[in-house]
């Protein structure tokens, strides 16, 4: 299942958990499409608990919409991935280097507060 939450900070909250479905995939789109239409300089929590494998129909349905996906994501500067597996981590981290206008970056569970300040306030401090 995933669920789409925004927020009024200008962030979408994405919580996945699950075995993701072809269904799932394609509300995702509709939602993600339509919270992503007017946002400029966006930013994405993505929480990643309990998670299965997608299905097939799932990994279809993103690869043949891939373009919707990509425009819907377009609207985002930097996503923040909290998850207990390291290697779904490691994954989110991976894709921010497909996507070079977006600044992808990995958390775990106890450190959500840390990437929501992330989101909101970037690399800012550090280079003060």
């Amino acid at each position: 299942m995933i669920t789409v939450t925004p927020t009024d900070q200008g962030r979408v909250d994405v919580e996945i958990e699950g075995t993701i479905t072809k269904e799932d995939m394609q509300v995702f789109l509709e939602q993600l499409s339509t919270v992503a239409e007017g946002m400029e300089h966006g930013h994405m929590l993505f929480k990643v608990t309990d998670f299965h494998w997608p299905s097939l129909g799932a990994v279809g349905f993103e690869l043949s919409h891939f373009g919707q996906f990509l425009r819907a994501y377009k609207h985002f500067e930097r996503a923040a991935v909290v998850c207990h597996k390291s290697w779904i981590r490691k994954v989110g981290e991976w894709e921010g280097h497909l996507f070079s206008w977006i600044s992808i970056r990995a958390f775990t569970p106890e450190e959500e507060a840390l990437a929501i300040h992330w989101l909101e306030h970037g690399d800012r401090e550090q280079a003060a």
